[in-house]
């Protein structure tokens, strides 16, 4: 989640989500105050969610830059 919310939780209801996602929609960082819109994470997640995949970033660099914490 981004800020103890999850995306598009504004949408309410699990069909709305989807057809956000359907229109090409993310979520926007005026809906998630706690993650300021200049946080590097949004340009990260932007590349993450590009409709081309092959401009998403690969499985190796989301581990190298996502750090878990347990």
């Amino acid at each position: 989640t981004m800020n103890g919310k999850p995306p598009f939780w504004k949408k309410g209801r699990a069909i709305l989500c989807t057809i956000a996602i359907i229109k090409g929609e993310t979520p926007s960082p005026k809906d998630h105050p706690g993650l300021p819109e200049a946080d590097p994470l949004w340009s990260f997640l932007e590349a993450c969610w590009s409709i081309d995949p092959k401009d998403r970033p690969t499985s190796n660099t989301v581990l190298q830059k996502v750090e878990f914490k347990p």
